[in-house]
């Protein structure tokens, strides 16, 4: 076999010949695999897009929901349904499965947000039942789902920039 291919390849023209079919050939590889390489990455880029706007859209509905119960909560008290809760902790569930998923750096902005509303929850369920209702603790405890959830969409926001101009 190698005597058939030094025989073929024996004059100075054929063996060049053979150097610039290796070189375009390796050539060739290279190509294919470095295109490979940014499909792949392209591709990656589109679903974190994707899932930081599906996580993004999320944002208002949990907003509306949770300023709206966390209100709901101080008037009424113990006379509050689960299903309210229940379906935030379901939206707040889809939220950080994105981040864990998707963003890990960025799941524990996720995991806050989640662990501040049951412990918010939590104060004003204990907090003594009276008639009196006091419109401070209410805006002060909107004010602060408003903060962290600005925060959490600035963070979608800037995973979206991110992975736009890369």
């Amino acid at each position: 076999m190698i005597s058939w291919f030094s025989s073929i390849f024996s004059e100075k023209a054929q063996q060049a010949q053979l150097v610039t079919i290796l070189i375009s050939v390796a050539v060739a590889i290279f190509a294919v695999f470095l295109n490979q390489y940014y499909l792949s990455r392209r591709a990656q880029k589109e679903i974190y897009i994707k899932k930081a706007e599906e996580a993004f859209l999320l944002l208002p509905d949990l907003r509306f929901k949770m300023c709206a119960y966390i209100a709901n909560l101080h008037v009424r008290k113990s006379k509050m349904g689960n299903n309210e809760h229940n379906e935030l902790i379901g939206i707040m569930n889809k939220v950080e499965t994105y981040f864990e998923l998707y963003f890990t750096d960025n799941a524990s902005s996720a995991k806050k947000i989640k662990e501040n509303y049951l412990e918010l929850r939590e104060s004003i369920l204990s907090k003594p039942s009276d008639d009196t209702i006091n419109k401070g603790d209410i805006t002060a405890d909107i004010k602060s789902i408003e903060k962290e959830l600005n925060e959490l969409k600035d963070l979608i926001k800037s995973v979206i920039h991110i992975n736009k101009h890369l």
